[in-house]
Protein backbone atom coordinates (compact mmCIF):
# COMPACT_ATOMS: atom_id res chain seq x y z
CA UNK A 1 0.00 0.00 0.00
CA UNK A 2 1.56 3.58 -1.25
CA UNK A 3 0.85 7.20 0.74
CA UNK A 4 2.35 10.20 -0.36
CA UNK A 5 5.07 10.97 2.42
CA UNK A 6 4.21 13.66 4.38
CA UNK A 7 0.97 15.13 6.04
CA UNK A 8 -1.45 16.98 4.02
CA UNK A 9 -0.33 15.71 0.54
CA UNK A 10 -1.26 12.45 2.13
CA UNK A 11 -4.80 13.75 3.28
CA UNK A 12 -5.67 15.29 -0.03
CA UNK A 13 -4.57 12.53 -2.11
CA UNK A 14 -6.62 9.87 -0.15
CA UNK A 15 -9.83 12.11 -0.28
CA UNK A 16 -9.53 13.26 -3.61
CA UNK A 17 -8.25 10.13 -5.60
CA UNK A 18 -5.77 12.77 -7.35
CA UNK A 19 -2.38 13.75 -7.11
CA UNK A 20 -1.12 16.84 -5.75
CA UNK A 21 -0.20 18.22 -9.31
CA UNK A 22 -3.58 18.44 -9.81
CA UNK A 23 -5.20 19.46 -6.60
CA UNK A 24 -2.34 22.19 -6.17
CA UNK A 25 -1.81 20.39 -2.67
CA UNK A 26 1.70 19.50 -2.27
CA UNK A 27 3.44 21.12 0.90
CA UNK A 28 1.21 21.33 4.48
CA UNK A 29 -0.80 23.93 5.37
CA UNK A 30 -0.17 25.49 8.70
CA UNK A 31 -2.28 27.21 11.86
CA UNK A 32 -2.24 30.46 9.92
CA UNK A 33 -3.23 29.67 6.62
CA UNK A 34 -6.12 31.22 5.30
CA UNK A 35 -7.43 28.34 3.06
CA UNK A 36 -6.99 24.92 2.54
CA UNK A 37 -7.96 22.32 -0.34
CA UNK A 38 -9.27 24.39 -3.02
CA UNK A 39 -12.86 24.32 -3.16
CA UNK A 40 -12.75 23.09 -6.72
CA UNK A 41 -11.85 19.93 -5.41
CA UNK A 42 -14.06 17.48 -4.10
CA UNK A 43 -14.15 14.92 -1.47
CA UNK A 44 -14.56 11.26 -1.15
CA UNK A 45 -17.68 12.47 1.49
CA UNK A 46 -18.76 14.58 -0.69
CA UNK A 47 -19.05 11.60 -3.93
CA UNK A 48 -21.20 9.74 -0.98
CA UNK A 49 -23.63 12.15 -0.29
CA UNK A 50 -24.74 11.70 -3.43
CA UNK A 51 -25.82 8.10 -2.66
CA UNK A 52 -27.37 9.67 0.77
CA UNK A 53 -24.69 8.50 2.76
CA UNK A 54 -24.21 9.64 6.30
CA UNK A 55 -20.86 11.29 7.10
CA UNK A 56 -18.38 11.65 9.59
CA UNK A 57 -14.30 12.78 10.15
CA UNK A 58 -13.02 12.53 13.56
CA UNK A 59 -9.27 13.25 14.03
CA UNK A 60 -6.62 15.34 12.45
CA UNK A 61 -7.89 17.52 9.02
CA UNK A 62 -4.79 19.37 8.00
CA UNK A 63 -6.82 20.59 4.73
CA UNK A 64 -7.77 24.07 6.12
CA UNK A 65 -9.39 25.20 8.95
CA UNK A 66 -11.53 28.27 8.01
CA UNK A 67 -14.84 28.14 6.65
CA UNK A 68 -14.95 25.84 2.90
CA UNK A 69 -12.02 24.21 3.99
CA UNK A 70 -13.24 22.77 7.24
CA UNK A 71 -14.66 19.37 6.76
CA UNK A 72 -17.98 19.84 7.57
CA UNK A 73 -18.00 22.52 4.46
CA UNK A 74 -16.57 19.61 2.68
CA UNK A 75 -19.16 17.00 2.91
CA UNK A 76 -18.84 15.93 6.29
CA UNK A 77 -22.36 15.74 8.18
CA UNK A 78 -19.63 16.48 11.36
CA UNK A 79 -15.95 16.73 12.85
CA UNK A 80 -14.43 15.74 15.73
CA UNK A 81 -10.63 16.38 16.23
CA UNK A 82 -7.44 18.81 15.62
CA UNK A 83 -7.22 20.80 12.50
CA UNK A 84 -3.51 20.25 11.57
CA UNK A 85 -0.85 17.99 12.77
CA UNK A 86 -0.40 17.66 17.42
CA UNK A 87 2.97 19.77 16.83
CA UNK A 88 1.70 22.86 15.59
CA UNK A 89 0.13 24.35 18.67
CA UNK A 90 1.32 23.90 21.95
CA UNK A 91 -0.32 22.09 24.65
CA UNK A 92 0.21 21.50 28.37
CA UNK A 93 -0.08 17.61 29.25
CA UNK A 94 3.41 15.39 29.23
CA UNK A 95 4.31 14.62 26.32
CA UNK A 96 7.47 14.04 24.28
CA UNK A 97 9.21 15.32 21.45
CA UNK A 98 12.54 16.38 19.81
CA UNK A 99 13.19 18.68 21.10
CA UNK A 100 11.13 18.72 24.17
CA UNK A 101 7.65 20.86 23.29
CA UNK A 102 7.61 24.39 25.32
CA UNK A 103 3.90 24.45 27.87
CA UNK A 104 1.32 26.37 26.62
CA UNK A 105 1.94 30.07 28.45
CA UNK A 106 -0.63 31.58 30.60
CA UNK A 107 -1.96 35.02 31.05
CA UNK A 108 -0.25 37.28 31.51
CA UNK A 109 2.17 36.72 29.02
CA UNK A 110 3.51 38.03 25.39
CA UNK A 111 2.33 36.93 22.05
CA UNK A 112 3.38 33.65 20.97
CA UNK A 113 3.89 32.77 17.64
CA UNK A 114 1.32 29.61 17.28
CA UNK A 115 -1.94 29.22 19.03
CA UNK A 116 -2.83 26.39 21.63
CA UNK A 117 -3.48 23.12 20.07
CA UNK A 118 -7.76 23.49 19.47
CA UNK A 119 -9.53 20.58 19.58
CA UNK A 120 -13.09 20.87 17.52
CA UNK A 121 -16.41 19.39 17.90
CA UNK A 122 -18.91 20.14 15.29
CA UNK A 123 -22.66 18.51 14.82
CA UNK A 124 -23.52 19.79 11.42
CA UNK A 125 -22.78 20.94 8.09
CA UNK A 126 -21.01 24.36 7.85
CA UNK A 127 -20.62 23.90 11.41
CA UNK A 128 -23.83 24.03 12.26
CA UNK A 129 -24.23 27.80 10.53
CA UNK A 130 -22.53 29.27 12.85
CA UNK A 131 -18.77 30.14 13.80
CA UNK A 132 -16.15 27.54 13.47
CA UNK A 133 -14.44 28.81 16.38
CA UNK A 134 -17.38 28.13 18.57
CA UNK A 135 -17.11 24.49 17.88
CA UNK A 136 -13.68 24.34 19.61
CA UNK A 137 -14.13 22.33 23.17
CA UNK A 138 -10.54 22.33 23.95
CA UNK A 139 -7.89 24.98 23.66
CA UNK A 140 -5.37 23.66 24.50
CA UNK A 141 -6.36 19.93 23.48
CA UNK A 142 -5.26 17.27 26.09
CA UNK A 143 -3.92 14.99 24.65
CA UNK A 144 -3.60 12.26 27.23
CA UNK A 145 -7.64 12.61 26.59
CA UNK A 146 -7.67 12.85 22.76
CA UNK A 147 -7.95 8.83 21.85
CA UNK A 148 -10.85 8.96 24.17
CA UNK A 149 -12.52 11.55 22.81
CA UNK A 150 -12.32 9.85 19.19
CA UNK A 151 -13.33 6.22 20.24
CA UNK A 152 -16.40 8.05 22.24
CA UNK A 153 -17.31 10.26 18.69
CA UNK A 154 -16.77 7.01 16.61
CA UNK A 155 -19.13 4.36 19.00
CA UNK A 156 -22.45 7.84 19.24
CA UNK A 157 -21.82 7.90 14.81
CA UNK A 158 -21.82 4.36 14.53
CA UNK A 159 -24.39 3.64 17.25
CA UNK A 160 -26.87 6.05 15.19
CA UNK A 161 -26.77 3.47 12.53
CA UNK A 162 -27.48 0.75 14.28
CA UNK A 163 -30.96 -1.35 13.82
CA UNK A 164 -33.92 0.72 15.76
CA UNK A 165 -32.07 3.77 15.58
CA UNK A 166 -32.46 6.93 13.84
CA UNK A 167 -30.14 6.41 10.90
CA UNK A 168 -30.61 2.78 10.58
CA UNK A 169 -31.60 2.72 7.09
CA UNK A 170 -28.53 5.33 6.30
CA UNK A 171 -25.14 3.58 4.60
CA UNK A 172 -21.99 5.68 6.59
CA UNK A 173 -19.05 6.96 5.90
CA UNK A 174 -17.02 7.10 8.80
CA UNK A 175 -13.24 8.90 7.96
CA UNK A 176 -11.04 8.47 10.70
CA UNK A 177 -7.43 10.01 10.54
CA UNK A 178 -5.76 9.61 13.64
CA UNK A 179 -3.85 11.80 15.67
CA UNK A 180 -1.61 8.70 16.13
CA UNK A 181 1.45 8.57 16.43
CA UNK A 182 2.52 12.08 15.51
CA UNK A 183 4.85 13.64 17.56
CA UNK A 184 4.53 14.83 20.39
CA UNK A 185 3.66 11.64 21.76
CA UNK A 186 1.49 11.34 24.42
CA UNK A 187 -1.21 8.64 26.00
CA UNK A 188 -3.40 8.07 28.55
CA UNK A 189 -2.13 7.07 31.41
CA UNK A 190 -3.22 3.78 31.82
CA UNK A 191 -0.91 2.68 29.02
CA UNK A 192 2.05 3.45 30.40
CA UNK A 193 4.76 0.97 30.21
CA UNK A 194 2.00 -1.74 28.88
CA UNK A 195 3.66 -2.29 25.33
CA UNK A 196 6.40 -4.50 24.45
CA UNK A 197 8.46 -1.72 23.40
CA UNK A 198 7.84 -0.32 27.23
CA UNK A 199 8.45 3.23 25.76
CA UNK A 200 6.64 6.43 24.66
CA UNK A 201 6.17 5.38 21.47
CA UNK A 202 5.31 1.84 22.09
CA UNK A 203 2.84 2.93 24.69
CA UNK A 204 1.12 5.43 22.85
CA UNK A 205 0.91 3.16 19.67
CA UNK A 206 -0.26 0.66 21.95
CA UNK A 207 -3.35 3.24 22.77
CA UNK A 208 -4.02 3.90 19.08
CA UNK A 209 -4.75 -0.18 18.68
CA UNK A 210 -6.51 0.00 21.63
CA UNK A 211 -8.71 2.89 20.31
CA UNK A 212 -8.88 0.75 16.56
CA UNK A 213 -10.63 -2.32 18.71
CA UNK A 214 -13.23 -0.17 20.15
CA UNK A 215 -14.23 1.52 16.81
CA UNK A 216 -14.49 -1.77 15.61
CA UNK A 217 -16.16 -3.56 18.22
CA UNK A 218 -18.63 -0.44 17.94
CA UNK A 219 -19.59 -2.19 14.35
CA UNK A 220 -19.79 -5.27 15.45
CA UNK A 221 -21.96 -4.29 18.30
CA UNK A 222 -24.66 -2.27 15.98
CA UNK A 223 -24.61 -5.59 13.83
CA UNK A 224 -23.13 -3.66 11.19
CA UNK A 225 -20.14 -5.99 10.79
CA UNK A 226 -21.25 -7.78 7.71
CA UNK A 227 -22.38 -5.10 5.89
CA UNK A 228 -19.17 -2.48 6.63
CA UNK A 229 -15.90 -2.58 4.72
CA UNK A 230 -13.37 -1.35 7.27
CA UNK A 231 -9.94 -0.17 5.92
CA UNK A 232 -6.92 0.99 7.72
CA UNK A 233 -3.68 2.69 6.19
CA UNK A 234 -0.98 5.44 6.93
CA UNK A 235 -0.13 8.69 5.60
CA UNK A 236 4.06 8.23 5.90
CA UNK A 237 6.84 6.33 6.75
CA UNK A 238 8.34 7.29 10.35
CA UNK A 239 9.82 10.99 10.76
CA UNK A 240 13.82 9.40 12.10
CA UNK A 241 14.34 12.59 12.74
CA UNK A 242 12.47 12.08 15.97
CA UNK A 243 14.92 8.86 16.32
CA UNK A 244 13.33 6.78 19.42
CA UNK A 245 9.86 8.60 18.94
CA UNK A 246 9.42 7.67 15.35
CA UNK A 247 8.46 4.00 14.35
CA UNK A 248 10.57 1.12 12.05
CA UNK A 249 11.06 1.37 8.51
CA UNK A 250 11.31 -2.67 8.57
CA UNK A 251 13.08 -3.50 5.36
CA UNK A 252 12.20 -0.61 3.71
CA UNK A 253 15.89 1.08 4.43
CA UNK A 254 16.04 2.83 1.18
CA UNK A 255 19.84 1.72 1.44
CA UNK A 256 21.31 3.09 -1.77
CA UNK A 257 20.78 6.73 -0.58
CA UNK A 258 24.12 6.03 1.74
CA UNK A 259 25.93 6.58 -1.59
CA UNK A 260 23.87 9.85 -2.52
CA UNK A 261 24.76 11.67 0.94
CA UNK A 262 22.90 9.77 3.42
CA UNK A 263 20.20 11.09 5.54
CA UNK A 264 16.69 9.73 6.20
CA UNK A 265 14.92 7.49 3.76
CA UNK A 266 11.40 7.86 5.60
CA UNK A 267 8.94 10.43 5.64
CA UNK A 268 9.20 13.24 3.24
CA UNK A 269 11.52 10.85 1.47
CA UNK A 270 10.08 9.27 -2.38
CA UNK A 271 11.81 5.90 -0.79
CA UNK A 272 9.63 3.12 0.19
CA UNK A 273 10.28 3.78 3.66
CA UNK A 274 8.80 7.75 2.72
CA UNK A 275 5.17 5.88 1.13
CA UNK A 276 4.77 2.32 2.06
CA UNK A 277 2.47 2.17 4.58
CA UNK A 278 0.25 -0.54 6.29
CA UNK A 279 -2.98 -1.41 4.17
CA UNK A 280 -5.59 -3.87 5.68
CA UNK A 281 -9.13 -4.77 4.57
CA UNK A 282 -11.81 -6.24 6.05
CA UNK A 283 -15.19 -7.62 5.27
CA UNK A 284 -16.99 -10.59 6.86
CA UNK A 285 -17.85 -12.60 4.08
CA UNK A 286 -16.45 -10.51 1.36
CA UNK A 287 -12.82 -10.54 2.05
CA UNK A 288 -11.17 -13.59 2.74
CA UNK A 289 -9.92 -13.75 6.45
CA UNK A 290 -6.09 -13.75 5.91
CA UNK A 291 -5.80 -12.95 2.52
CA UNK A 292 -2.69 -11.44 1.01
CA UNK A 293 -2.26 -9.43 -2.11
CA UNK A 294 1.38 -8.31 -3.88
CA UNK A 295 -0.67 -5.71 -6.01
CA UNK A 296 0.32 -2.04 -6.30
CA UNK A 297 -2.24 0.04 -4.17
CA UNK A 298 -2.17 3.41 -3.38
CA UNK A 299 -4.45 5.46 -0.51
CA UNK A 300 -5.99 7.26 -3.85
CA UNK A 301 -7.62 4.21 -5.01
CA UNK A 302 -9.82 4.42 -1.93
CA UNK A 303 -12.00 6.98 -3.92
CA UNK A 304 -12.72 5.34 -7.29
CA UNK A 305 -12.94 1.86 -5.14
CA UNK A 306 -15.75 3.34 -2.67
CA UNK A 307 -17.92 5.42 -5.02
CA UNK A 308 -18.26 2.52 -7.10
CA UNK A 309 -19.29 0.06 -4.52
CA UNK A 310 -21.91 2.90 -3.56
CA UNK A 311 -22.83 3.39 -7.27
CA UNK A 312 -21.84 6.89 -7.40
CA UNK A 313 -20.25 7.78 -10.73
CA UNK A 314 -17.39 10.40 -10.67
CA UNK A 315 -17.36 12.81 -12.81
CA UNK A 316 -15.91 13.27 -16.12
CA UNK A 317 -14.70 16.81 -16.09
CA UNK A 318 -11.71 15.37 -13.99
CA UNK A 319 -8.99 12.92 -14.36
CA UNK A 320 -8.17 10.55 -11.35
CA UNK A 321 -4.75 8.97 -10.16
CA UNK A 322 -6.53 6.40 -7.91
CA UNK A 323 -8.38 3.06 -9.70
CA UNK A 324 -10.61 0.77 -8.41
CA UNK A 325 -9.07 -1.96 -6.85
CA UNK A 326 -12.24 -4.13 -5.91
CA UNK A 327 -10.91 -6.55 -7.85
CA UNK A 328 -8.00 -6.67 -5.53
CA UNK A 329 -10.07 -6.52 -2.42
CA UNK A 330 -12.97 -9.60 -3.62
CA UNK A 331 -11.40 -11.42 -6.44
CA UNK A 332 -7.80 -11.75 -5.47
CA UNK A 333 -6.71 -10.09 -8.54
CA UNK A 334 -2.79 -10.24 -8.73
CA UNK A 335 -2.49 -7.28 -10.20
CA UNK A 336 -4.36 -3.68 -9.73
CA UNK A 337 -6.78 -3.11 -13.08
CA UNK A 338 -6.35 0.07 -15.06
CA UNK A 339 -2.66 0.80 -13.55
CA UNK A 340 0.27 1.20 -16.01
CA UNK A 341 2.45 3.50 -12.90
CA UNK A 342 2.15 4.53 -9.99
CA UNK A 343 4.01 7.88 -9.14
CA UNK A 344 5.64 8.98 -5.79
CA UNK A 345 5.74 12.94 -5.73
CA UNK A 346 8.47 14.64 -3.83
CA UNK A 347 8.04 16.17 -0.51
CA UNK A 348 10.92 18.83 -0.98
CA UNK A 349 11.06 22.50 -1.11
CA UNK A 350 10.24 23.58 -4.66
CA UNK A 351 10.26 20.30 -5.80
CA UNK A 352 7.25 19.42 -3.64
CA UNK A 353 4.56 17.96 -6.27
CA UNK A 354 7.18 16.37 -8.46
CA UNK A 355 6.85 12.74 -9.93
CA UNK A 356 10.40 11.79 -8.61
CA UNK A 357 9.58 8.17 -8.80
CA UNK A 358 7.54 5.59 -10.22
CA UNK A 359 6.34 2.21 -9.80
CA UNK A 360 5.96 -0.34 -12.59
CA UNK A 361 5.05 -4.43 -11.52
CA UNK A 362 7.90 -5.09 -9.04
CA UNK A 363 10.28 -2.30 -10.82
CA UNK A 364 10.66 1.48 -9.08
CA UNK A 365 12.79 3.99 -11.09
CA UNK A 366 14.01 6.97 -9.38
CA UNK A 367 14.19 10.23 -12.27
CA UNK A 368 15.50 11.78 -8.70
CA UNK A 369 16.60 11.06 -5.32
CA UNK A 370 16.93 13.04 -2.14
CA UNK A 371 16.73 12.61 1.66
CA UNK A 372 15.79 14.16 4.91
CA UNK A 373 17.60 14.80 8.30
CA UNK A 374 17.68 11.80 10.07
CA UNK A 375 18.02 11.21 13.74
CA UNK A 376 22.21 11.58 13.43
CA UNK A 377 22.55 12.36 9.58
CA UNK A 378 22.30 15.70 7.20
CA UNK A 379 19.61 15.85 4.44
CA UNK A 380 21.08 14.96 1.28
CA UNK A 381 21.07 16.60 -2.14
CA UNK A 382 18.02 16.42 -4.19
CA UNK A 383 19.94 14.45 -7.32
CA UNK A 384 18.45 13.99 -11.28
CA UNK A 385 19.20 10.62 -12.51
CA UNK A 386 18.81 10.16 -16.59
CA UNK A 387 18.81 7.50 -17.03
CA UNK A 388 17.03 6.68 -13.77
CA UNK A 389 17.57 4.60 -11.23
CA UNK A 390 15.86 1.51 -11.36
CA UNK A 391 15.51 -1.28 -8.37
CA UNK A 392 13.56 -4.70 -8.48
CA UNK A 393 11.61 -5.00 -5.35
CA UNK A 394 10.91 -8.12 -4.98
CA UNK A 395 14.34 -8.91 -4.36
CA UNK A 396 15.68 -5.49 -2.72
CA UNK A 397 12.92 -4.05 -0.78
CA UNK A 398 15.66 -2.28 0.78
CA UNK A 399 16.34 -0.38 -2.44
CA UNK A 400 20.08 -1.03 -1.80
CA UNK A 401 21.19 -1.53 -5.67
CA UNK A 402 20.12 -0.21 -9.06
CA UNK A 403 19.95 -2.71 -11.54
CA UNK A 404 22.93 -2.41 -13.51
CA UNK A 405 21.41 -3.87 -16.71
CA UNK A 406 17.84 -2.94 -16.23
CA UNK A 407 15.64 -5.40 -18.43
CA UNK A 408 15.44 -4.13 -22.19
CA UNK A 409 13.16 -1.55 -22.93
CA UNK A 410 12.01 -1.11 -19.24
CA UNK A 411 13.84 2.53 -18.77
CA UNK A 412 12.21 3.83 -21.95
CA UNK A 413 8.76 2.33 -20.61
CA UNK A 414 9.25 4.25 -17.15
CA UNK A 415 10.21 7.89 -19.19
CA UNK A 416 7.17 6.97 -21.63
CA UNK A 417 5.01 6.85 -18.22
CA UNK A 418 5.73 10.18 -16.85
CA UNK A 419 6.08 12.14 -19.99
CA UNK A 420 2.30 10.70 -20.48
CA UNK A 421 1.00 11.61 -17.00
CA UNK A 422 2.61 14.96 -17.37
CA UNK A 423 0.61 15.19 -20.45
CA UNK A 424 -2.13 14.65 -19.29
CA UNK A 425 -2.03 16.69 -15.60
CA UNK A 426 -1.22 19.34 -17.80
CA UNK A 427 -4.14 19.15 -19.74
CA UNK A 428 -6.63 18.11 -17.78
CA UNK A 429 -8.58 20.02 -14.86
CA UNK A 430 -6.62 21.35 -12.35
CA UNK A 431 -7.00 23.40 -9.16
CA UNK A 432 -4.28 26.27 -7.98
CA UNK A 433 -4.23 25.85 -3.55
CA UNK A 434 -3.45 29.18 -1.86
CA UNK A 435 -0.93 29.12 0.78
CA UNK A 436 -1.15 32.57 1.81
CA UNK A 437 -1.27 33.11 5.29
CA UNK A 438 -2.65 35.57 7.94
CA UNK A 439 -1.33 37.27 11.21
CA UNK A 440 -2.88 36.08 14.72
CA UNK A 441 -6.48 36.70 13.45
CA UNK A 442 -6.03 33.34 11.33
CA UNK A 443 -5.40 30.89 14.01
CA UNK A 444 -8.67 28.94 14.90
CA UNK A 445 -9.14 30.60 18.38
CA UNK A 446 -11.30 29.51 21.10
CA UNK A 447 -10.89 32.92 22.97
CA UNK A 448 -8.87 35.72 21.28
CA UNK A 449 -8.80 37.39 25.16
CA UNK A 450 -6.07 34.97 26.33
CA UNK A 451 -3.00 33.92 24.98
CA UNK A 452 -2.41 31.32 22.50
CA UNK A 453 -6.47 31.49 22.19
CA UNK A 454 -7.17 29.71 25.42
CA UNK A 455 -10.63 28.64 26.26
CA UNK A 456 -9.45 29.94 29.78
CA UNK A 457 -7.28 31.47 31.09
Amino acid sequence: MHSMSVCTPARAAILTGRLGLRTGVVVNFSPASLHGLPDSEHTLAHYLKEANYSTGAIGKWHLGHHPEYHPTYRGFDSYVGVPYSVDMGCVNCENANIPPEAPCPYDPHPQINTPALPLYNSTGPDCGGHVCDNDIIEQPADLTTLASHYATAAQQFIHKHAPGQPLADTPFFLYVPFSHIHVPLSHDPRFTHKSARNNTFGDTLLELDSTLGLIVASVEAAGLGGNTLMFLTGDNGPWAVKCDLAGSQGPFKGLYQAHLGGGSTGKLTTWEGGHRVVGVAAWPGKIPAGAVSDATVSTMDLVPTFTALAGVPLPQDRAFDGVDVSTVLFDHAPKTPGRDALFHPCCQGEASGQLDAARIGKYKAFFATYSVQSCNESAGARIAHDPPLIFDLDVDPAESSPLVAPPPGLVSQFKAALQAKMLNITTTFRSAANYSTGGTGAWPCCNAKHVGCRCED
